[in-house]
C-alpha cells in the first residue's frame, strides 16, 4: 500500500526531529514490498510565519488534506496557530 505523508519540518528542534522521521520512513519504503511512502516537505511554524504571513500556510493546508498522514514537528512561538487549528480542522 502506498500512503501520501505530509511533513511540517516545524522550528528549533523540528527539523531535525523531522530529518529522522523521514529517514525512518524511507527505511521502510525501501526495505518493504508493501508498504510505499510518498512524503512532501511542508512548512508551517515560525518560520512559514515570517516568510509567508501565516504559520499555517494554505498551501500547507491543501497539501495536508490531499495526504494519507500528517507528521509534525515542533514548532516555536505559534505553535497555537498550527497545533490547535490542525486538531480543530481534522478532529
Amino acid at each position: 500500500m502506498k500512503y501520501n505523508v505530509s511533513l511540517l519540518t516545524g522550528d528549533g528542534i523540528g527539523p531535525e526531529q523531522a530529518a529522522a522521521a523521514k529517514k525512518i520512513l524511507e527505511t521502510i519504503h525501501d526495505r518493504s514490498k508493501s508498504t510505499r511512502f510518498s512524503i512532501k516537505e511542508v512548512e508551517a511554524g515560525d518560520g512559514a510565519l515570517k516568510e509567508h504571513g501565516k504559520a499555517l500556510p494554505d498551501f500547507t493546508v491543501d497539501a495536508i488534506k490531499k495526504s494519507d498522514a500528517c507528521l509534525k514537528g515542533p514548532v516555536g512561538e505559534s505553535a497555537v496557530d498550527v497545533i490547535i487549528v490542525l486538531r480543530r480542522m481534522f478532529d
